[in-house]
């Protein structure tokens, strides 16, 4: 599978990375990799601690939509065809942005942590997952974030399955709010967000997310010189003598 795209937005430095993703992409993790939800069992809670939420602009006069695959009314059920696999996360959205001043917007998450009691995700480098559909921003939402202009990372739209890296180094602010380090030992949410004009609509689906603990191979750690072959020499017998 070759490279598709790149995109995202620039942090700290890093790079987000979009490929075809590899025939096994359901088939087993990186020993430093956290599983965060396959989205087989079909239900609202990730594989960690937590649960799934989704969230839109109703509270801001919009009237954008976002419905689950599946789903009856607002509940949350994962019921779209996963990627090589029986089920993932797949939403439907549209745009109305009524009375709101700015862009609508829609969106989806997992709420893994609180104030009181975050998630500890130092020890990771990024995030990984595979999807299809609208563009979508990922988001890492902190407990010092108190404004809502969070850690995030863009991502284009995809017509076909596609695997997404996102070292966490690709993340920033998007600076209207109080700037602020992000802290990976206080995370609340891993999330996404979608945002359009009136009368958009689309469609996006997630499987296989998980918390990456290494986002390249790095350097080789040796030097692999050209070849060079001997001279030749001219050998000036070959008897060899007997040794005993």
């Amino acid at each position: 599978a070759g490279t598709q795209a790149t995109g995202g937005s620039a942090g700290t430095g890093g790079s987000t990375s979009t490929t075809e993703p590899d025939s096994d992409s359901d088939a087993g993790l990186a020993l430093t990799d956290l599983l965060v939800d396959d989205f087989e069992d079909g239900d609202d809670q990730p594989l960690i601690s937590g649960g799934w939420y989704s969230y839109d602009d109703a509270s801001n006069g919009a009237n954008s939509v976002l419905t689950f695959a599946g789903a009856t009314g607002s509940t949350i059920v994962m019921g779209g065809v996963g990627y090589e696999s029986d089920k993932c996360l797949e939403i439907t959205y549209s745009f109305d942005q009524g009375t709101y001043t700015y862009a609508p917007y829609v969106g989806f998450g997992a709420s893994i942590g609180s104030t009181a009691t975050p998630y500890d995700l130092s020890k990771y480098a990024g995030i990984a997952y595979v999807y299809k559909g609208g563009a979508h921003r990922v988001r890492v939402d902190t407990t010092d974030v108190t404004d809502y202009d969070v850690y995030g990372s863009d991502v284009p739209a995809a017509t076909d399955w596609t695997a997404v890296t996102l070292p966490y180094t690709s993340f920033s602010q998007q600076g209207w709010g109080q700037k602020v380090d992000l802290n990976l030992s206080h995370v609340m949410n891993i999330s996404f967000g979608l945002t359009g004009s009136t009368g958009q609509t689309g469609t996006l689906n997630i499987d296989n997310l998980r918390v990456v603990g290494a986002t390249n191979q790095g350097s080789p750690d040796m030097t692999i010189n050209p070849v060079s072959p001997p001279t030749d020499e001219v050998i000036a017998s070959t008897d060899i003598p007997n040794p005993l």
